[in-house]
Order: C-alpha cells, then sequence, then structure tokens
C-alpha cells in the first residue's frame, strides 16, 4: 500500500493525516519517470515517497482518464477543496 486510505480530517496544524494524504495528492506531486510521489504535507514532514513500477503504470493509465487540467488525482467538484475527501462511495 502506497499510503493509507480511509479518510480522515486533516489536523489544525495543517499537516494531513496519513490515511487521508493519498486523497489530497495533486497531479504536479506525481513524477512518473522517477516513480515518485511528493508529498507536502505528511504527518512526519515533506517527504517523497517511491513508488512502484506497477502503481507507475497504473498512475499513467489513471492520468490519462483525468480531464485537461485537472488539479488532483482523486477529484470531487462536490468537495469544496476540489479532492475526494472520504474513499467509501
Amino acid at each position: 500500500m502506497l499510503l493509507g486510505c480511509n479518510g480522515m480530517a486533516a489536523h489544525r496544524s495543517g499537516v494531513v493525516h496519513p490515511r487521508l494524504a493519498i486523497l489530497t495528492i495533486r497531479l504536479r506531486d506525481i513524477d512518473l519517470a522517477r516513480k515518485v510521489i511528493y508529498i507536502p504535507k505528511a504527518k512526519a514532514g515533506a517527504r517523497t515517497q517511491p513508488i512502484t513500477t506497477a502503481l507507475a503504470e497504473f498512475l499513467r493509465s489513471h492520468l490519462a482518464s483525468l480531464p485537461a487540467g485537472q488539479e488532483w488525482l482523486f477529484p470531487s467538484p462536490q468537495s469544496a477543496p476540489g479532492y475526494r475527501r472520504d474513499i467509501r462511495k
């Protein structure tokens, strides 16, 4: 698993709970060539997270399916910040 996956609220300090961090990834934070994702608000501080080749290939396909100009990896037009806040349907 790349990061935690069940949605939780961001901490008051602005640090995103590890389980929410995956939902707040912006497309600009993904570097498929280097196979890393930059996580700017991780609980332990900003860091670059390596990803597997399989995940990089999946993300390449997923990114190709997103509309032009999309900012978030997991967008949600219904949410005020524009990204999914929960992974449940």
